[in-house]
């Protein structure tokens, strides 16, 4: 029996390539030069023989890659900072087995990991390098993974902290800011090599960004869109956008007669299996919009989303976060962000934080937000965020990801607290800059401001002090309002399919994920080969 086992499996968008026991997906920079499969690797190598050392030279990668290097006793693999291409693996009973789907780890019926299953419902992935299955592992971001049939060991070669040193905090001037985004820009154009491209426009500022960006370079022929309800306050500001920069623009409308029997459809089932691949919540908000765009675009069209800019710049620090002293207040900052999709029970509660602790210790001489900023850039933005591109994938088309840059990534890392603060110098150099400069800041823009952060969480406040019977009496039709992107309509019919099978449904949560979580889990339940998922 071969103790050492790869089994690739996904070649959707990006393609593995395989060179003398070296596996390889995506992309890397040499500069400003975007190299894929054997330049890539060749570059990768050459680095490695450089450095004398492979966690210093994957530490200098910048790009969206996975892979994997096989010598004869052992297994070295690693992921890119942001986990774009998710890998897996077991080490059990001296066998090891690498492969991009979590089920090919295991030949044997399937367990559920308890503890991830609860995290999971709570915020739709499963954080560390646990999945939904017992004796399968993940590679997380920014990690490097050895492996042998007797033993494993792992180092993170990237973590987003900032040092507790102002000495350390510098480029914090817009001047500075404005050079990274045009050192992206330069790489953006170079990595479309004759693709076109095709941007998710939103009214908010990252997917804007990004369409100034390949403006800025040059580039006439690319696609933006819109999709959601056909009230979208969103439509009116990415229109504008893109006609002003000379774009084609799309709308797609979601209708009841969209999203008709996707359920039943296999091409859906296909896609939420590949999409959530035991780890992650599959994302819906963008799935009909690209089936319906796949035939309007040209099928060398290459897909570049916002992700994510303003998680860098900051929208995701408050005023408590930043000033939290201790470990167990950045633990319970976590919980109250990100532990969301259900109310998170008493019992439970001791439970997760001593399990988030223990990923966020060991950690020294960094500001205490910082270790906040870490465990969000490795779990929500890699196993959520990030992980919403399989939808791309999953159409056949590659993707882009500009907004997760090296440079911008390092910039923001050793940005002082004012400056991120409600994103104030990202949103300068964007606004009275990037933006002005092709007159696109509007009088209606929906970009949230400090004011309405505020009246949310007086909103938040309020239902945590009001019965819950009152509060959810009159929670569909609020979400219906802000509903943009039809996710109510979407989830109502996995609550319809739940419930004719007497399925209990949790609707406790402030999030429509939650309907998908409970979805995908009891589909995982009713498969045939998983046991123990209940709690």
């Amino acid at each position: 029996m071969d103790r050492l086992k790869i089994d690739l499996k996904y070649n959707k968008g990006y393609s593995w390539y395989i060179e003398n026991n070296f596996y390889f997906k995506g992309y890397v920079f040499d500069n400003e030069q975007s190299l894929e499969g054997r330049s890539a690797v060749k570059y990768i190598k050459e680095s490695i023989y450089q450095n004398n050392d492979i966690e210093i030279a994957v530490s200098k990668l910048n790009g969206i890659f996975s892979l994997i290097y096989k010598s004869y006793d052992q297994l070295i693999i690693c992921v890119d900072r942001v986990r774009t291409f998710p890998l897996f693996y077991s080490a059990k009973n001296e066998r090891i087995i690498i492969s991009d789907d979590a089920e090919a780890c295991l030949d044997e019926t399937i367990r559920t990991n308890k503890s991830a299953k609860e995290e999971f419902q709570y915020t739709g992935y499963v954080t560390g390098d646990n999945t939904l299955i017992e004796d399968v592992s993940q590679v997380q971001a920014g990690e490097l993974v050895y492996l042998t049939p007797q033993s494993r060991s792992s180092i993170f070669y990237h973590e987003y902290l900032q040092k507790n040193d102002p000495a350390d905090q510098v480029g914090t001037d817009k001047l500075s800011l404005s050079k990274v985004f045009t050192d992206i820009s330069h790489r953006l154009k170079n990595s479309l090599k004759g693709k076109t491209p095709v941007i998710p426009l939103s009214g908010g500022y990252d997917s804007r960004l990004i369409a100034v960006m390949l403006k800025e370079r040059g580039v006439e022929d690319a696609v933006c869109f819109t999709y959601g309800r056909k009230d979208n306050p969103e439509i009116d500001i990415s229109r504008k956008v893109a006609r002003s920069l000379g774009y084609k623009w799309h709308f797609i409308e979601y209708t009841p007669e969209l999203i008709k029997g996707y359920i039943q459809d296999d091409d859906f089932k296909e896609y939420y299996r590949y999409s959530s691949n035991h780890t992650s919540m599959f994302y819906m908000q963008e799935y009909f919009a690209v089936r319906e765009l796949k035939k309007l675009i040209p099928a060398n069209s290459v897909f570049i989303p916002g992700h994510s800019g303003d998680f860098f710049g900051g929208s995701h620090l408050d005023k408590q976060i930043a000033l939290s002293k201790t470990e167990n207040e950045i633990v319970d900052h976590i919980i109250r962000k990100h532990f969301v999709l259900m109310r998170v029970k008493n019992d439970r509660k001791n439970r997760l934080k001593k399990r988030i602790k223990h990923q966020i210790s060991g950690k020294n001489d960094n500001v205490n937000y910082s270790y906040f900023e870490n465990w969000d850039l490795k779990e929500r933005q890699a196993k959520f965020v990030v992980n919403s591109s399989r939808i791309y994938e999953h159409f056949g088309f590659q993707h882009l990801l500009p907004l997760m840059d090296n440079e911008l990534m390092d910039f923001f890392a050793k940005t002082n607290l004012k400056q991120k603060m409600n994103k104030i110098l990202y949103n300068k150099v964007i606004v009275n800059g990037i933006f002005h400069k092709y007159d696109l800041n509007f009088t209606n823009e929906i970009q949230a401001k400090r004011k309405d952060i505020r009246i949310q969480k007086l909103k938040e406040t309020v239902k945590k002090i009001l019965p819950s019977k009152i509060v959810d009496k009159y929670k569909y039709k609020l979400n219906r309002i802000g509903d943009t992107y039809y996710y109510i309509e979407i989830t109502d019919l996995m609550k319809k399919e739940l419930m004719s099978k007497n399925i209990n449904i949790d609707v406790s949560g402030r999030d429509k994920n939650s309907i998908i979580v409970q979805w995908y889990l009891h589909k995982l339940e009713t498969r045939g080969k998983c046991i123990n998922l209940n709690l």
